[in-house]
């Protein structure tokens, strides 16, 4: 209970809200809409043209350095992604984490 009134007492402390039965039996749907028709065009527009589809990120499990755009393209069209994002090759794992 101590701990409790700690952290509500806390700058960024929230209540949670439970609604009623009919949220609950609506679903995951009914909270945020229904899905996209066209998943695969969906899944392009998040990794090619979001703001930031270009930020460069490590993926931490090869240690590899790459972006959205280069990783979309690396497993949808592997050749021509190579020409479109004008690349000679595609970022590869940190050898150091293969072993």
């Amino acid at each position: 209970h101590e701990l409790h009134h700690k952290f509500k007492q806390s700058a960024g402390a929230f209540t949670l809200d439970f609604k009623g039965l009919s949220t609950f039996y609506s679903g995951l749907e009914g909270v945020v809409g229904p899905p996209q028709p066209n998943l695969f065009e969906g899944m392009r527009r998040d990794h090619c043209k979001c703001d930031d589809s270009d930020t460069e990120f490590v993926a931490t499990n090869y240690g590899v350095k790459t972006r959205s755009r280069i990783e979309w393209w690396f497993v949808t069209a592997p050749e021509e992604g190579l020409a479109e994002l004008r690349l000679a090759s595609y970022p590869a794992e940190d050898p150091r984490l293969l072993a």
